[in-house]
């Protein structure tokens, strides 16, 4: 099963392991109890949507695990509607696709292949042990892991002692970070959130590339000196477009300086084979398993920018907070588990009641690239039409657009829609208790609006309420009466509410995990494998055939009318 095929995309086949078909593991959603149960989910939504005031359940009070406090109240859902969620989740085998997942079995239906990134921040002891893991191969996968994280301790141990030294004896200044999608997202993220919090002394700056643009290239290397430059390099296929035309170019740049450029670079990649025949020397690759997919991957070797930039006390924090959150999921039951109930409650709002926004607002400016990383692991996993199971078109829809920015400016962009549109959406707030910036009064400021924009959205404005404000500022009644509705705010928005207790590096890595088991949980619900991505494997295929194209290496390529006469246009040939 560890062969892969032999393509730009690290992809396998579809099917199981050694060219076996994939066992359905999956309930197929047409199933006449999986049928019976969303059902019952359709009508508890149309008996709430028959209340004339939605109020929340003063019972649904809020859970809290690893330092994060969830509340949902504001969902105002209420205990009758969370029962029929829960059998939902118990007839689409969520107890036991979790048990699976963390027992190393393939859960990933369409590759054959477990999803093993919960180990990839597991205690050394059970990385070492790895008994519970149901296949060898999957123990294989383990001591990998094991190894991988003890070459980056290493590697972050002697760079922080000056014992990792540039090519002209002098200190790694900067590091150069060249990876895209999961390779790249969740780093960044992690850097912007985490690295304000460590003395610049006690850092080193990470500079990313991700997207193919020479001029950003040609500014980020203007701003680095190739001989104090450590570069990584972080492809899970290590032939992926981008990442590799980058390293390309950068390699050129790095060879100005340090006359062998791999020897001041460090591969993370899936594929140790061909870092090695790129010029990698072992010491000098960070492997990762094919188990572990990108968007799921910062607490593995491709969190190398984490490690070496902030050091490996941050990392290990991270991994240690990720970790509890681990445990959380595991062993909390559903009805207490924070990422049961973030799962549900996506489930009910896009599936069932069919919004097509989710919104992500997280009040504080480190976790701004939060957003961009959630986004890329909600829907690349859960983006799908079909089921695991069967491979038949899903009854329900499944993800909604994510997006959104960071608290208060996004109140001042797009939150008018959220009080005032003519369309629901899954609204997230994520706040952070006062007092973690060092700047108590700013802290209780923006937590502040978190919780007045809550309420304005749950309680809204009625008319009477509106008129009796207009008129307290001396208006006279037809004024008041003119002016009375466009004051009207309907409320009973949903949302729900993450606050973190600190924003650090166990708290961001208990942050990540739970959005990672939301991910996955909720992909369950759909019934799709939240662990694949073709649709993007198919415009890469497309895009590497244009190339060749471009380039004049190929005469045609396997093009529709419309985008034939794009590459014409494109390339003049069309004049």
């Amino acid at each position: 099963w560890r062969m892969m095929a032999e393509d730009d995309e690290m992809t396998s086949r579809p099917g199981d392991r050694n060219g076996e078909e994939a066992h359905p593991i999956y309930p197929s959603p047409q199933e006449m109890t999986v049928h019976a149960a969303y059902e019952a989910l359709r009508r508890q939504a149309r008996r709430l949507a028959r209340r004339p005031r939605p109020r929340p359940d003063p019972a649904d009070t809020p859970l809290q695990a690893a330092g994060i406090l969830l509340a949902q109240a504001p969902l105002l859902l209420d205990a009758r509607c969370w029962r029929a969620l829960q059998r939902f989740a118990t007839v689409m085998r969520l107890p036991q696709l979790l048990a699976d997942l963390f027992a190393g079995r393939p859960v990933n239906v369409t590759e054959g292949r477990p999803a093993l990134h919960p180990l990839a921040r597991a205690a050394e002891e059970e990385l070492l042990a790895a008994g519970h893991l149901a296949s060898a191969d999957a123990r294989e996968d383990a001591r990998l892991l094991a190894e991988s994280r003890a070459r980056l301790q290493d590697m972050a141990a002697a760079l922080h002692a000056g014992k990792m030294r540039a090519a002209d004896g002098g200190p790694i200044e900067s590091i150069l970070h060249i990876g895209i999608g999961g390779s790249h997202l969740g780093p960044e993220a992690a850097w912007q959130a985490l690295a304000p919090a460590v003395a610049e002394d006690r850092r080193i700056p990470v500079h990313f590339l991700s997207n193919l643009d020479g001029s950003t290239l040609t500014a980020t290397l203007a701003r680095l000196a190739p001989a104090r430059t450590l570069v990584i390099v972080a492809s899970k296929s290590f032939t992926t477009v981008e990442t590799m035309t980058l390293w390309q170019a950068v390699r050129t740049w790095l060879g100005t300086a340090v006359p062998q450029p791999e020897t001041q670079a460090l591969a993370v990649t899936a594929r140790a084979d061909r870092a090695a025949a790129a010029g990698f020397a072992e010491e000098r690759i960070l492997s990762v398993p094919a188990s572990i997919g990108g968007r799921y991957s910062l607490t593995s070797g491709f969190g190398a920018p984490i490690a070496l930039g902030l050091g490996w006390e941050v990392f290990a924090s991270l991994l240690a907070g990720a970790r509890a959150m681990d445990d959380h999921v595991a062993t909390a039951p559903p009805a207490e588990n924070l990422g049961f109930r973030m799962a549900l409650a996506g489930f009910w709002m896009k599936a069932v009641r069919r919004v097509e926004s989710e919104v992500v607002v997280p009040y504080a400016d480190r976790l701004d690239l939060l957003v961009d990383h959630l986004q890329q692991l909600d829907l690349e996993s859960n983006g799908k039409r079909v089921a695991a199971a069967d491979g038949r078109p899903l009854p329900w829809p499944s993800a909604a657009a994510l997006w959104g920015r960071r608290g208060t400016n996004a109140q001042h962009a797009f939150f008018e829609m959220l009080h005032q549109g003519t369309r629901d959406a899954l609204i997230t707030l994520i706040g952070i208790r006062p007092g973690w910036s060092g700047r108590t009064a700013l802290d209780q400021a923006l937590v502040a609006n978190l919780v007045g924009q809550s309420a304005a959205l749950l309680g809204g404005r009625s008319r009477q309420e509106a008129a009796e404000a207009l008129a307290r500022q001396g208006l006279d009644a037809a004024t008041v009466r003119r002016l009375a509705p466009h004051l009207v705010l309907p409320g009973a928005r949903p949302h729900q509410i993450l606050l973190l207790d600190q924003l650090d590096a166990f708290h961001f890595g208990a942050l990540l995990a739970l959005f990672e088991h939301r991910t996955v949980l909720e992909g369950w619900l759909y019934g799709v494998n939240p662990f694949d991505q073709w649709g993007v494997e198919r415009g890469k295929e497309l895009a590497h055939a244009v190339g060749r194209l471009l380039e004049g290496k190929a005469e045609t390529a396997d093009l529709d009318p419309v985008h034939a006469a794009l590459v014409d246009a494109i390339t003049g040939n069309g004049r």
